[in-house]
């Protein structure tokens, strides 16, 4: 059976690596890139997420996998995909956006599969877990503790995600009850296995914990960070302490996390 693949946000540091992967390991798939600008290849598709009217290639292309690595916050190329009946992948989702996808997908007829993977990298955290346990009900509870490195190739857009959430709340789950919490507060030390040892980890809102807790049905679960980088874990922290984000404007707030990049 032929496979055609379109990989939505293609032209990304994500999606190019997707590509990459795919194009090794299945030499064989035709492999489509879908952005807002025309390509220069014929499987280079004007695929704009804000736009529907473009989705028609995906049709003329005869789609049968969309993969999607750019935010679709109003979830087009999701209803385009229920609609039409084509598998589709979401690895790319923030919190917010996730449960808001999920909940518009299971009011939907659906005859395709669909698969929101947009968990800490890439939805593999469940699997872990998964893995740990003959059954995922005897798991009571999980604390997720992730290294980040400033040097992350996903900075510029990492750091505009925390720009435009660090001042909201989110929850975890103690209980099955949410908790509202805010990130880069209620440290925690946290001795890492690879090397760097004993770390301070702060909260940090991740996908998973809308998962585990609401999907898989783990009462307790909790997320903290640091990053590789002692100095800007522990500003991000004062920061937050004094509740200057909540001053700062949203072009002020990217502005502290793009430097951060560039430290």
């Amino acid at each position: 059976m032929e496979s055609n693949i379109l990989i939505v946000g293609g032209n990304g540091m994500v999606g190019r690596t997707i590509a990459r992967i795919l194009k090794t390991r299945n030499p064989h798939y035709n492999i489509f890139i879908g952005g807002r600008k025309k390509g220069k290849t014929e499987n280079d598709l004007i695929i704009d997420v804000t736009k529907p009217q473009t989705f028609q290639a995906i049709l003329d292309k005869k789609i049968n996998v969309i993969i999607l690595s750019v935010n679709d916050k109003e979830d087009n190329v999701l209803s385009f995909a229920i609609k039409n009946q084509i598998d589709y992948i979401d690895i790319t989702k923030p919190t917010p956006d996730l449960t808001k996808a999920y909940g518009l997908a299971k009011k939907q007829s659906i005859n395709s599969r669909i698969v929101f993977s947009s968990g800490w990298m890439g939805g593999i955290v469940g699997g872990l877990i998964s893995s740990f346990s003959i059954k995922m009900k005897d798991i009571q509870s999980v604390e997720l503790f992730v290294y980040y490195s400033v040097k992350d190739l996903a900075g510029e857009s990492s750091a505009h995600f925390m720009a435009e959430n660090v001042a909201k709340p989110f929850v975890n789950y103690k209980n099955n009850q949410p908790v509202s919490i805010k990130h880069f507060l209620n440290s925690e030390t946290f001795d890492f296995s690879f090397g760097i040892g004993k770390r301070q980890a702060y909260n940090f809102d991740v996908p998973d914990l809308y998962i585990l807790n609401k999907i898989e049905n783990i009462p307790d679960v909790s997320v903290k960070m640091t990053y590789n980088s002692k100095f800007i874990t522990w500003l991000l922290g004062a920061f937050q302490k004094i509740r200057l984000y909540n001053i700062l404007s949203l072009k002020e707030r990217k502005m502290v996390f793009w430097i951060q990049w560039k430290w």
